[in-house]
């Protein structure tokens, strides 16, 4: 599913200096996981944090994550 979103390009140059930070979180989330994170690692707009949560799955998709500098990986040891 691709979703574009149609803004007013003076106003996408003002808000390009703003840094956002995406916040997800998820437990054995499958297939769905993999859906969100290509979601927000293809966004043009590249500056943001992502904070992703693993409440302790027991799935792989913690190991998917990238290692980059924009990117923050939390990982639970128990479920909260």
């Amino acid at each position: 599913m691709h979703i574009e979103m149609f803004i007013d390009k003076k106003k996408f140059c003002e808000m390009k200096n703003n840094k956002i930070t995406i916040v997800t979180t998820f437990y054995n989330a499958g297939k769905y996981f993999d859906l969100c994170m290509n979601s927000v690692l293809s966004q043009k707009y590249d500056n943001f944090n992502w904070v992703v949560i693993d409440d302790a799955s027991t799935d792989s998709n913690f190991d998917k994550i990238p290692n980059q500098k924009n990117i923050i990986k939390i990982k639970n040891k128990s479920r909260i």
